[in-house]
């Protein structure tokens, strides 16, 4: 994840990531605390266009305030 552009699956790690915070409902997870400092280089790699992030932004959004 530290190198987007070697990626061909960033799709499924971005899905992955939102059906972790939509199945923990919480973002107090190590693991998505790690995941979370690499989607400004997938932002990069589709040409500032949100595309599939923005689910994955609106939800850890929606549950960062829960906390």
């Amino acid at each position: 994840m530290e190198d987007p552009e070697q990626i061909g699956f960033d799709d499924d790690l971005i899905l992955f990531i939102s059906s972790l915070l939509k199945k923990c409902k919480s973002t107090n997870s190590l693991i998505l605390r790690q995941a979370f400092q690499f989607l400004p280089k997938f932002l990069v790699k589709f040409n500032y266009i949100f595309g599939p992030l923005l689910e994955c932004l609106s939800l850890y959004t929606m549950y960062s305030r829960v906390n």
